[in-house]
């Protein structure tokens, strides 16, 4: 009886073994030559201006509007020392609040404001 069990076990681990090959081999990855890659990015030019033209209406104009914070607000948060410093752990709250920090730790705002161009 146990012999059986056994047996049954195996049958079913060297089907589902049969199986994943198959699936894998058919959806599991493509094999390209390097040369095709090559060419391939050689065909592909990238365009700069037609791609900032395709999102600056549609996506980069409505989310300044939506995001930016008035430049005063964020100015007057800032509370400098007698120098006119400030450190950063008393920067990491603002930005926090009204930027981002990234990965090189600069601290960026998203401001908006008016004033005068001389």
């Amino acid at each position: 009886m146990e012999y059986k069990k056994s047996k049954i076990k195996t049958l079913i681990i060297a089907i589902s073994i049969v199986g994943l090959a198959i699936l894998l081999w058919l959806y599991g990855f493509t094999v390209v030559s390097i040369q095709q890659v090559e060419e391939l990015k050689l065909s592909e030019k990238f365009d700069p201006k037609a791609f900032v033209d395709g999102i600056w209406e549609s996506k980069l104009i409505p989310t300044i509007k939506e995001k930016a914070v008035d430049l005063s607000l964020v100015l007057g948060k800032i509370k400098p020392d007698d120098s006119g410093f400030t450190s950063t752990d008393n920067l990491i709250p603002i930005t926090n609040n009204y930027g981002l920090i990234t990965v090189g730790e600069a601290h960026v705002y998203m401001v908006k404001g008016q004033g005068k161009v001389v």
